[in-house]
């Protein structure tokens, strides 16, 4: 069995460590804040993941804060997709359909933009395929089987 709690608790320690040096707004703490974020998740227990949702959503706010205030930001649009797929994942896991489906379709929004802006980079087509899949989980989990069989194949199409 994986040890969640104990890693949750190295990442805590991680997150007030970089609070106390870098402050609560930095791009870096916020990284420490996704990541207990993420190791929470895996336990799988409700109110934890709603503890989750919250980390992601501060760190969410710091990463585009930074990025929309410097064009040299650390944090790259594919990290900001990213984690709003892991926050709408995250609705997921507790059934905020609605929510989560807003998420990864704000997502696939960023992705499909940034993709049209740099053509030559394929990670935003992973992002955009990412996207589509989890739409198709989606609509899956809610008994919308087209639906999801459209996503799914939406993003094959992407993958190729």
């Amino acid at each position: 069995m994986k040890d969640y709690d104990e890693a949750a608790k190295l990442c805590q320690q991680v997150l007030q460590i970089r609070c106390a040096v870098l402050g609560e707004d930095d791009v870096h703490t916020a990284a420490a804040s996704y990541n207990l974020a993420l190791v929470l998740a895996e336990t799988g227990c409700n109110s934890i993941i709603q503890e989750a949702i919250l980390l992601v959503r501060l760190s969410l706010q710091v990463f585009t804060d930074d990025r929309n205030a410097s064009h040299s930001s650390v944090v790259s649009r594919s990290n900001i997709i990213q984690v709003i797929q892991t926050l709408g994942s995250l609705y997921l896991r507790i059934g905020r359909f609605a929510i989560s489906t807003h998420c990864i379709t704000k997502s696939l929004q960023l992705a499909r933009k940034a993709a049209s802006e740099h053509p030559t980079d394929r990670f935003y087509l992973v992002d955009i395929a990412d996207s589509l899949f989890a739409l198709g989980k989606i609509s899956h989990m809610q008994g919308q089987w087209q639906s999801a069989l459209k996503h799914y194949h939406e993003a094959l199409q992407v993958e190729r």
